[in-house]
């Protein structure tokens, strides 16, 4: 699997969804063997050993990536954003659901954003602009890889959103030559009496009286 997955894109309707993914998967299970091995092959007592099962199965749940849903429709004007944990999932009445409902009027913009990670390379996610100025991500994280799919993605939803490509933004100065100093600093500021005596003109003199 790869970014998210387009659940439904009709007309009126874009649903985008992410499940955990093998690596997920992996942890749980590799987690749950430690646990079974250090039971098994242990020689404490058996409470212990449970707790050795119960203790890894936990950890194992605990760093599995939840359940994301981005469901856009026209019909409604909206646009909720739902993300469960596996604890959520399968204890909905006692956890409380992660919802974000946001108006499709609101949306000015969808981009994709890359985050560096030290030894691990270029991570990236696909977010909405918002008229207020806040930021909200399709998915909860980055992912790593390719940045390809989520490029398609961020066209997706500017398709179905009927919004503009981004173009590169500008930044607005004032400093026009480019030296970092304003229009009015760049004009040498020439004192009046320098410039009478550079001219050589003699002050004007006050009329004698009569």
């Amino acid at each position: 699997m790869g970014y998210v997955t387009i659940k439904v894109n009709t007309k009126d309707q874009l649903c985008l969804c992410r499940e955990p993914n093998h690596w997920s998967w992996g942890v749980l299970f590799g987690a749950l063997g430690i646990g079974c091995g250090a039971a098994f092959y242990g020689t404490d007592y058996f409470l212990w050993k449970v707790a050795y099962v119960v203790g890894a199965l936990y950890a194992g749940l605990l760093w599995m990536e939840g359940w994301e849903e981005c469901e856009l429709d026209k019909k409604t004007g909206e646009m909720k954003i739902t993300r469960k944990t596996v604890f959520q999932k399968l204890l909905p009445q006692y956890a409380d659901q992660k919802i974000v409902v946001v108006q499709l009027d609101d949306i000015v913009g969808v981009r994709v954003d890359e985050e560096d990670v030290r030894y691990f390379g270029k991570s990236h996610i696909v977010v909405f602009l918002l008229s207020t100025g806040a930021i909200i991500g399709v998915t909860e994280s980055h992912t790593f890889g390719s940045s390809k799919e989520h490029y398609e993605v961020a066209d997706t939803l500017r398709t179905f959103l009927e919004l503009d490509q981004p173009t590169q933004q500008v930044q607005d100065t004032d400093d026009y030559l480019g030296d970092g100093s304003s229009s009015d600093d760049s004009f040498e500021q020439v004192d009046r009496m320098d410039l009478e005596a550079d001219l050589d003109l003699d002050p004007p003199t006050a009329p004698s009286p009569q």
